[in-house]
């Protein structure tokens, strides 16, 4: 028995010495605070202190605290009484999704009590090895300086949002909120996923006889055991689990239920699978060669698109000038801190509950159920809380197999992925090879445009049906070019599947066109912002899918917003570029994103009601992934009805509650489902007040909804509590409780032309990037990045810059560190993702012209804000060096044989 203090009181753990603490804490004592992320103690969501010191739970054996103090977040304070730490990171936004935090705070708790006044260095070393794939650490280094000079009992600022507004947040800054591993169920069992070593092969045989023989294993589950065996995100070519052939690494071919985690490991390893191995398309390129192996029985090319507005041709052969370039971004990982998990069990009504963090709850109803042979009213998908998203969590995991598992032995069963599993077997972004040429006049008027893109889907369709049409329409960017053609294709190999990530395919285009902006301006010697000015949207300009641009955007206030930031930059990037081995560099690029899903939006609904209690409730199914959409919807309502937001609850992602909104991806949720609330609670005024006139035996024209009463405007004496109005309503078997729905006007593109209208509205913005190249280590920094964004109506300013802040350092990884190789990137020791030590300094501009579509004029954020930050740092990176990087990510290695090629070219 090894006994210890935890959390100021006795505590014990019985078994194995050399267990992880973090088992002992979680599975033993069932403190679920402290996260599990990496499985190698790399990303510090596993933080707490033993004897004061940070100490990773992961990595260290129990055996090691025995008579030692331990602290986790569930020590430092509660709801109720936040230490200072955990109210600052809620009031300025640090809580994102959430998962990262507790072992964020822990460690900076460490270092405020070794040093009460630290500098920004010094955060940065202190919290260099815990990792946030969401907040971009600005907020969080913010959240320390607050809480320092609170304990130190100095006075600070009042939040933007105040604390009682943040309820979810507060929970994760706590250690209460509940994540996919935290959730168990008496008599639960655990299952692991047995997958494919190989990228193509035949399966010959599956043995599960070892396994079977193994006590404590319940189940082992083969492609003959699943109802229907195809599912998909659009099309359903992947198999719940694989019965004939693998097409990737990580393919899942048998599932193991035992006892425990540890059991369903064990015997997962005892599955025998016998493959013949086949040879395998690892290109979009030989995937595309005659006689190339047939992935699908459709061919290898997944799909076509291109749009075509006047004669890209015709326009390029009369321009003055003209540069054309290659363009290539990798593979990127998602990379959000929690690996996937969910539970899985049959309820007392005989249907499949999923309890799981997904983006899109009735997306995976529908997806378990067709895999189950079910009618869809007999599966319930419950979204709990998101460890990070941007997009990954759309697509189905193991719900399909856990839901069968569930189904097959009428006990729950939960799967976590290791790091590794969610690595392989997960959705990427889209590998791209982009060929562009972009020509203009000498005055600097884009006469012509063509980008002939090539997209690796990887071994399944996700969404990449529609992977071009969102790359080609950000692909003419945020200006007004009568002349493009800009289209290619999605390609099936046998690289891990690639779906949905922030930003969806925009990124990759804006990559290459904003590159040749810049090409293009220094060919013609006109300055960067100038030449993006001369050709920028206007409301009313018409887009190469030939519909007009919307009142609400604003292309040309971003761009003037950037350019005394550019133009001061570039002046210091003039003054130190005789500085030793270090130059220095600015850049800019702009961005156009539609908003909402290209996959097709469909009618997006939510409902309000007016409880007997006073209170009103938001039922809607999207869910809050960190970005702080629950907060916009019921700020929505709360505006709509006149009360209180401490008035609003919400009700998301819960298939059995909620009617479906759609997904939370696209920066839709806002905007969609924003309105479908806007609409709900407008019925539900209505409806409010159409009561209160028959219980007061007023005219409904003289009331109105006041102070949590609706009240006569000229005799506020004759008044009804809101909560006594649905008291008497109910009395008579009825409810207050209205529906909307948002539907806007929307089209997609024609197969032939690329003419459509494939969203209701779009935002754009510019960045500015101001880098640091070592030109003999190849080390490039970011220093400085200005982001100037068009999002309508800001409704939460607290989460917008936070978007903003975590947007741009993963566009830094995007073009500095990132990049997804099949088969070989394991983990985070291959996969770096920035941490505080690649954190510069960031300054979010809101230009709030109100969008006449959005929910009081807002639109969306959170994808927007990455897709022009690449872009930036490498055209910052060509005015710093001359040279120009066309393969992301910009490694040093890539920078050094870009400077030993343009040395030689000189020569």
């Amino acid at each position: 028995m090894i006994e210890f203090t935890l959390n100021g009181g006795p505590a014990r753990a019985a078994g194995d010495p050399t267990t992880p603490l973090i088992g002992v804490l979680r599975d033993e004592l069932r403190l679920t605070g402290t996260k599990l992320g990496c499985d190698d103690g790399r990303c510090g969501a596993c933080v707490v202190l033993v004897n004061g010191r940070v100490a990773r739970a992961c990595q260290t054996p129990v055996d090691r605290v025995r008579g030692a103090a331990v602290l986790t977040i569930e020590g430092l304070g509660s709801p109720a009484r936040p230490h200072a730490l955990q109210r600052a990171f809620v009031e300025t936004g640090a809580v994102q999704c959430g998962f990262c935090i507790p072992g964020m705070i822990v460690a900076a708790k460490a270092l405020l009590d070794a040093n009460p006044r630290p500098s920004r260095g010094q955060m940065v070393k202190a919290l260099g090895a815990n990792y946030c794939r969401c907040a971009g650490f600005s907020s969080i280094f913010e959240a320390v300086d607050r809480a320092a000079a609170t304990l130190r009992g100095e006075a600070v600022s009042l939040p933007l949002v105040p604390l009682d507004d943040c309820w979810d947040e507060m929970a994760k800054a706590t250690g209460k909120a509940l994540y996919g591993a935290d959730l168990r169920r008496d008599g639960m069992l655990h299952l692991k996923v047995v997958r494919s070593p190989h990228a193509h092969a035949r399966i010959v045989d599956v043995d599960a006889t070892e396994a079977l023989a193994i006590p404590g294993v319940e189940a082992v589950l083969t492609a003959k055991d699943v109802p229907v065996n195809h599912h998909g995100r659009v099309i359903q070519d992947e198999a719940v689990l694989a019965g004939d052939r693998v097409r990737m690494i990580g393919d899942p071919v048998a599932a193991v239920v035992a006892v425990s985690e540890a059991l369903a490991i064990q015997a997962a390893a005892r599955v025998r699978v016998s493959y013949e191995v086949l040879p395998a398309v690892l290109s979009p390129r030989a995937a595309l060669e005659p006689g190339a192996p047939r992935l699908h029985a459709g061919g290898n090319v997944l799909a076509r698109q291109a749009i075509r507005r006047g004669d890209a041709e015709a326009g390029l052969a009369r321009a003055d000038a003209a540069v054309d370039g290659t363009f290539v971004t990798p593979f990127n990982e998602h990379a959000y801190l929690e690996p996937e998990a969910a539970l899985a069990y049959v309820d007392a009504a005989g249907r499949v509950v999923i309890e799981t963090g997904s983006s899109h709850p009735h997306l995976h109803r529908l997806e378990v159920a067709r895999a189950l042979g079910l009618p869809e009213d007999r599966v319930r998908i419950v979204s709990v809380v998101l460890g990070g998203h941007f997009g990954g969590r759309t697509d189905v995991a193991m719900q399909c197999i856990l839901g069968l598992a569930a189904w097959r032995v009428r006990r729950p069963v939960r799967c976590v992925y290791t790091r590794e599993e969610s690595f392989a077997s997960t959705t990427k972004r889209h590998a791209f090879e982009i060929r562009g040429r972009l020509g203009a006049d000498r005055e600097g008027r884009i006469t012509g445009l063509r980008l002939q893109m090539l997209a690796d889907g990887g071994a399944y369709a996700s969404a990449g049906n529609f992977i071009i049409t969102r790359a080609a329409i950000s692909g003419s960017g945020p200006y007004a070019i009568g002349d493009v053609w800009l289209g290619g294709e999605a390609v099936y190999t046998n690289n891990t599947l690639a779906g949905a990530m922030r930003g969806f395919g925009a990124p990759q285009s804006t990559f290459a066109l904003e590159s040749l902006m810049d090409e293009l301006a220094t060919r013609l010697a006109i300055h960067p912002i100038e030449l993006r000015l001369r050709n920028a949207l206007k409301p009313g300009a018409v887009l190469a899918t030939g519909f007009p641009v919307g009142e609400g955007t604003a292309v040309v206030e971003t761009l003037e917003a950037i350019r005394p930031h550019y133009d001061e930059a570039a002046r210091r990037a003039r003054e130190s570029r005789a500085s030793g081995d270090l130059r220095r560099g600015v850049g800019v690029a702009s961005m156009w994103f539609g908003i909402g899903t290209t996959t097709g939006e469909k009618p997006s609904h939510a409902d309000m009601e007016l409880l007997p209690t006073g209170r009103v409730v938001v039922l809607a199914g999207a869910p809050d992934a960190g970005q702080g959409s629950d907060y916009v919807l019921r700020r929505v309502a709360a505006q709509v009805l006149n009360v209180p937001l401490s008035q609003v609850d919400l009700v998301r992602g819960d298939t059995d509650r909620a009617r479906d909104t759609g997904s939370c991806t696209g920066s839709r949720v806002t905007f969609y489902v924003g309105n479908a609330v806007r609409l709900a609670s407008g019925a539900l005024r209505r409806a409010i007040i159409e009561a209160a006139a028959l219980e007061m035996e007023a005219p409904a024209d003289i009331l109105e909804i006041r102070d949590g009463h609706v009240v006569a405007r000229e005799a506020p004496g004759r008044r009804i509590a809101l909560g006594d109005l649905a008291r008497r309503v109910e009395a008579r078997g009825a409810r207050l409780r209205e529906g909307g729905t948002f539907d806007p006007e929307t089209c997609p593109l024609d197969p032939a032309t690329g003419l459509g209208r494939p969203y209701a509205t779009y935002a754009s913005a510019t960045q500015m990037a101001e880098v640091e190249v070592n030109v003999r280590t190849g080390v490039v920094r970011v220093r400085r990045v200005v982001a100037a964004h068009d999002v309508g109506k800001v409704l939460n300013p607290v989460a917008a810059r936070g978007q903003v802040e975590g947007a741009v350092v993963m566009g830094i990884g995007f073009a500095l560190t990132e990049e997804f190789v099949p088969g070989v990137t394991r983990g985070f020791a291959q996969y770096r993702i920035p941490t505080t030590h690649d954190v510069p300094e960031v300054r979010a501009i809101f230009i709030e012209r109100s969008d006449p579509k959005g929910p009081f004029g807002a639109k969306g954020l959170g994808e927007c804000a990455l897709i022009p930050t690449a872009p930036a740092i490498v055209n910052a990176l060509a005015d710093a060096t001359g040279v120009r990087i066309t393969r992301l990510p910009a490694t040093r290695e890539r920078v050094l044989r870009a400077l030993a090629g343009e040395r030689q070219a000189s020569t």
